[in-house]
């Protein structure tokens, strides 16, 4: 509840449009999205660059993955 001039109101008109502005919009959603696959994409393309660049570590963690061991 807030407190206006002695009287207990819901929400105070400001606060009400503060909670509003919280929510992001499509765009900025779209854009954090964006950002975070980017991100992942990133650390994908720096695993594999790893595992292509030790072909003997790499035929092992391949077999261990067809074993089900590696997920």
């Amino acid at each position: 509840m807030f407190v206006e001039g002695g009287e207990e109101t819901e929400m105070a008109p400001q606060v009400r449009r503060a909670v509003m502005d919280v929510t992001p919009t499509m765009t900025e959603r779209l854009k954090r999205e964006r950002a975070n696959l980017a991100s992942r994409l990133a650390e994908v393309d720096a695993a594999l660059a790893v595992v292509e660049s030790n072909p003997q570590v790499q035929q092992v963690i391949d077999a261990l993955t067809k074993l089900h061991w590696l997920r």
